[in-house]
């Protein structure tokens, strides 16, 4: 289960995969669930990724989640993004990117549109 939580309201939007395998790369499970047939529409996810000349590669976001773009596309670090939690512990979606993070079917994701600290 993948919970978006609504940024003005606070309502708390649950979405579903369904799998033979415990686990799954959270990256797939996002886009999966971004282009399933009944749940993509109200999900209504976009990815992008920026270059980073200072790191020499590229830094990946989640653009939109329930319709709700972040704040600065060309410079989302500088403000309100959808940030991913799991298990209530706050992660970077570049970083679950990059290492290719794996989520267990018992595993609480979570997702908030919050300012970051950096």
């Amino acid at each position: 289960i993948v919970m978006i939580e609504h940024p003005k309201s606070g309502a708390t939007k649950k979405f579903q995969y369904f799998a033979a395998e415990d686990s799954v790369m959270l990256t797939k499970l996002m886009n999966v669930l971004s282009f399933d047939r009944n749940q993509g529409k109200e999900i209504d996810a976009n990815f992008i990724s920026t270059y980073n000349s200072d790191l020499n590669r590229f830094r990946y976001y989640v653009q939109r989640l329930i319709g709700i773009e972040i704040e600065n596309e060309k410079t989302p670090d500088e403000g309100t993004l959808w940030r991913p939690y799991i298990n209530g512990k706050l992660e970077n979606w570049d970083e679950i990117c990059e290492n290719e993070l794996m989520v267990r079917r018992d595993d609480e994701i979570s997702w908030k549109f919050e300012k970051t600290s950096s």
